[in-house]
């Protein structure tokens, strides 16, 4: 089964989740909030504990003392971001 289009896929018999270009484990962000140091902070600890992909739920930008420099963190790790509430802002 397709979920949505996103490239999620699941077989009814193992209830296995797998997503395209997906491996390995995985870390769910969010409210950065421009902070490039915490964000900074997390990534080492992702990087020590051997995580391939991160998402980011929303609030990236906003607040914070270098945006610029914390999308620029994210894209150079291939973060997966979607927009929050303050980045429409």
């Amino acid at each position: 089964m397709d979920v949505k289009g996103c490239g999620m896929t699941s077989t009814p018999s193992d209830k296995t989740w797998k997503m395209e270009g997906v491996r390995g484990p995985m870390a769910f962000l969010a409210g950065i909030h421009g902070n490039l140091a915490a964000l900074d902070a997390v990534l080492a600890a992702l990087k020590d504990d051997h995580v391939e992909t991160v998402f980011v739920a929303g609030d990236l930008l906003l607040g914070g003392a270098d945006p610029l420099a914390v999308w620029m963190r994210l894209m150079e790790v291939h973060a997966r971001c979607v927009r929050g509430t303050t980045d429409r802002a």
